[in-house]
């Protein structure tokens, strides 16, 4: 009776936990579809009402640092309680807020705190799991995320367009709202809490940044975050495209933005598998992990040159690119992260928190930069990043090329190979520390005197015998012949 308890339980965390997760990417893509009609409300620039998007970008990877180390110490309950009730309040100032300076802020922490919570939900998630459901415990959440990524836009085009773009907070917060107050019944998942002091907490936030010092790990996190950039400039095109080019309502922007969310939501399934291929049964090198991200990059860099000329032009052709472009981009992502992972083991949260703030640094440059040229030259801009993408292509075939031979087993233990010959010199000094433990550095050297009299006495009789055989062999060969 109690496991069975213990199940549904769990059962009921995954439900909350997979509201999490859908609710962290919709807070940016419900906003995106209703850019010119905020800026008509506010009576400002769409420069200026992007800065909704891009100034969540860096808190946001802020954030990932924060959240889940932070509930080691003190819980994933209270990260999640708090982290929701500062989301609720900062919606309902969104909500009641005529000054974009104000919006603009609350904005900021909207972000910082989903952000806190997604991978503090991850490792309730890890809690309640073991290994033999932790795999389908992992798809719940995932496809939360992914069901947000395809249903935010055009969610948010629909209320806009109902309610005007106020309606979309008062859904934050009714859904907010239900996830915090599920929280509050919800038990603690964490039951190794660490003993916290301040300077643990501190270092738990900073750790990442210091596998920023592998040359290989520095130049992945590059080219995740220049794809994600390349992504976020053609997210940020599409509402300003379809206002002023095509006189599209909020909801028709809205649904410019599905093809993009199936293509990933379809790659996310299919990618994972080819991966594993190539690694478990093709090839077994952990290099082979990068023939897709190679494959991909090459792809929708190819595609970042036609966007650019069609996205003005044919609005079904952009919507196919669309769905092209995000399906290698989630592919070329997911064999990036599993070779990074297998490079650097047992690191997955940190490598994971040091990639989004890539992207977050990245993407807040492309957003603000997106909302700010003259796209009567909207071509050039998709130049400059098909040439970026051309570049880590480029970089992860050099990667692939070095990995290619290298299992992921081997370089693991690559490091404990490299002193195996000063094994004997090791074993004297641990001899030697012994005899000074016992006695003291004479012992070493009367011992040293007996070995060396040892070999002299083992020469003299070797000589001795060696002189003696032949006369011995001698003997024997006149008596046979007498």
């Amino acid at each position: 009776m109690d496991k069975q308890a213990k199940k549904i339980n769990n059962k009921i965390t995954l439900l909350f936990l997979s509201l999490t997760g859908f609710i962290a990417p919709c807070i940016n893509l419900v906003y995106l579809p209703v850019l010119s009609t905020l800026a008509e409300d506010f009576n400002t620039t769409i420069p200026i009402i992007t800065l909704g998007i891009t100034l969540t970008l860096f808190p946001a990877g802020i954030g990932l640092f924060v959240g889940g180390s932070t509930s080691d110490f003190i819980g994933r309950k209270r990260v999640l309680i708090a982290c929701f009730l500062i989301f609720n309040l900062a919606t309902l100032g969104c909500i009641f807020t005529k000054d974009i300076t104000i919006f603009l802020i609350l904005r900021v922490a909207h972000a910082f705190v989903i952000r806190a919570a997604l991978p503090t939900a991850f490792a309730s998630l890890i809690d309640i799991s073991n290994s033999s459901n932790r795999g389908k415990y992992l798809s719940v959440i995932i496809f939360a995320l992914l069901s947000g990524v395809v249903i935010g836009p055009f969610l948010g085009g629909i209320i806009s367009e109902m309610f005007g773009w106020r309606g979309i907070f008062v859904f934050l917060l009714i859904y907010g709202s239900i996830v915090n107050i599920s929280y509050i019944f919800l038990k603690e998942t964490n039951q190794n809490l660490k003993k916290v002091t301040f300077g643990k907490l501190i270092f738990s936030w900073i750790r990442p940044f210091k596998f920023l010092k592998n040359k290989i790990c520095s130049v992945l996190v590059i080219c995740q975050g220049i794809s994600f950039a390349s992504l976020m400039f053609i997210m940020i095109c599409i509402p300003l495209i379809g206002k002023n080019v095509y006189n599209l309502t909020d909801s028709q922007i809205g649904l410019l933005y599905l093809p993009s969310g199936v293509g990933g939501l379809i790659s996310s399934f299919l990618s994972g598998r080819i991966i594993d291929y190539f690694y478990t049964k093709k090839y077994q090198t952990l290099g082979s992990r990068l023939i897709i991200p190679v494959v991909g990059y090459m792809c929708f860099s190819v595609l970042l040159i036609a966007i650019g000329y069609t996205i003005k032009q044919n609005l079904i052709l952009f919507m196919v690119q669309c769905f092209v472009f995000d399906f290698f981009y989630t592919s070329s992502m997911n064999g990036l992260q599993a070779f990074l992972f297998g490079l650097i083991p047992n690191e997955t949260s940190s490598l994971s928190a040091l990639l989004s703030l890539s992207e977050s640094v990245f993407g807040f440059f492309s957003t603000q930069y997106g909302s700010m040229i003259n796209h009567e030259n909207l071509h050039l801009s998709y130049f400059g990043f098909f040439s970026l993408c051309i570049i880590c292509a480029l970089c992860l075939i050099i990667i692939l090329r070095k990995y290619w031979n290298i299992k992921e087993n081997d370089h693991n233990q690559h490091g404990k190979n490299d002193n195996t010959g000063v094994d004997g010199n090791r074993k004297q000094d641990n001899m030697e520390n012994e005899c000074t433990e016992i006695g003291d550095t004479r012992d070493i050297l009367e011992l040293k005197n007996i070995e060396q009299r040892t070999e002299k006495d083992s020469s003299k009789k070797s000589k001795q015998s060696q002189e003696n055989q032949p006369i011995f062999n001698q003997n024997n060969l006149e008596n046979e012949f007498n």
